[in-house]
């Protein structure tokens, strides 16, 4: 049985991968705007589907401003 927080990691990755199947080039950003997580777990979970080879990441094309 999973327990609690194990369920609610796989639930956010989830609704994760939802927004990414929706929309055809998202960022970390977008994808803590729509699911309004915060940034660590947008991080820590987008790191995780990378490393199980769910998810793939490409440099973007788009010129931004950093902070």
């Amino acid at each position: 049985m999973m327990r609690i927080i194990e369920k609610r990691k796989q639930i956010k990755k989830n609704n994760i991968i939802k927004v990414i199947r929706d929309h055809d080039d998202v960022s970390r950003y977008v994808l803590k705007k729509k699911t309004k997580y915060s940034m660590t777990t947008i991080l820590n979970s987008v790191v995780a589907l990378i490393d199980e080879g769910l998810v793939t990441e490409e440099e973007s094309t788009h010129k931004s401003v950093g902070r």
